[in-house]
């Protein structure tokens, strides 16, 4: 099972250290600073929702929608491209322009892989040198699932330094008989990169909710993707969940404005 996950939106000018090397990675070398960015995102463009999670089933296409609003006084001429979701998603159209004060909803076609499991990537709107990226995970299911499973989170913003506490539940939706599962545990970014992949073995009966923590205290700032898959004897059962690591700064910051709002309602 999957959710819609919010994004904790940014304006203007941000920096964006530069992903580090997911484990198991090829090439590169070690040691030195990690190089930092400037993305500037596109204030006049509002797109609702601000990211994806879809669950699919292998072998089966859909849709979704997305819109685009131009909030500034200017025409926005668009390019639309993908990360790391090649042959999946597709739009009709790569490019379009929106007046001032327009709004377009555009549909666009989900083809997934032909092997269950969890993709992560991004849908990017570009202009002039400037973009907005919208998050997008799919989470695909075996063609006949035996399990509903889903993950949720304590916390879905935490600041650096931290691990992420979860529960994970799972229900037989097939014969109702104790059987043994594998789950794998991941941590994946938006650009397909793995961080961390762990996985045990469990008996289950019905239902079994339990907690989980997930180690993410060795992770830079950005968004990020949590999720299970559940194996078993003839299928692969998946849920994901996105969170966003911040600075310690930005952490005590975003705690002080929530306390200030509790004690003022």
């Amino acid at each position: 099972r999957s959710i819609w996950f919010p994004i904790v939106p940014t304006t203007g000018e941000e920096e964006t250290p530069s992903a580090p090397s997911a484990p198991g990675a090829a090439g590169g070398s070690g040691g030195g600073a990690t190089s930092t960015t400037i993305v500037r995102s596109l204030k006049e463009l509002t797109v609702i929702p601000d990211s994806f999670g879809i669950p699919a089933t292998v072998g089966i296409n859909s849709s979704a929608k997305i819109s685009l609003e131009n909030l500034g006084s200017e025409i926005l001429n668009l390019d639309i491209t993908l990360v790391n979701l090649n042959k999946i998603v597709f739009f009709e159209n790569s490019k379009l322009t929106l007046i001032p004060g327009e709004t377009k909803i555009l549909e666009f076609k989900i083809i997934p892989p032909s092997e269950p499991g969890i993709v992560t990537g991004k849908i990017v709107f570009n202009s002039l040198g400037l973009k907005t990226e919208i998050p997008f995970a799919l989470d695909v299911n075996s063609e006949f699932s035996l399990f509903d499973v889903s993950v949720e989170l304590s916390d879905k913003i935490i600041s650096q330094g931290e691990n992420l506490p979860g529960q994970i539940t799972l229900i037989q939706a097939g014969l109702q008989e104790e059987q043994d599962v594998t789950i794998e545990y991941v941590i994946k970014d938006f650009e397909g990169n793995v961080y961390s992949s762990v996985s045990e073995t469990l008996a289950v009966f019905r239902e079994k909710t339990f907690e989980y923590e997930f180690k993410t205290s060795e992770l830079q700032e950005g968004d990020y993707l949590v999720g299970i898959e559940v194996l078993y004897s003839g299928g692969v059962a998946t849920a994901s969940h996105q969170f966003k690591i911040i600075n310690k700064q930005a952490g005590f910051l975003f705690s002080s404005i929530f306390l200030v709002i509790l004690v003022m309602a």
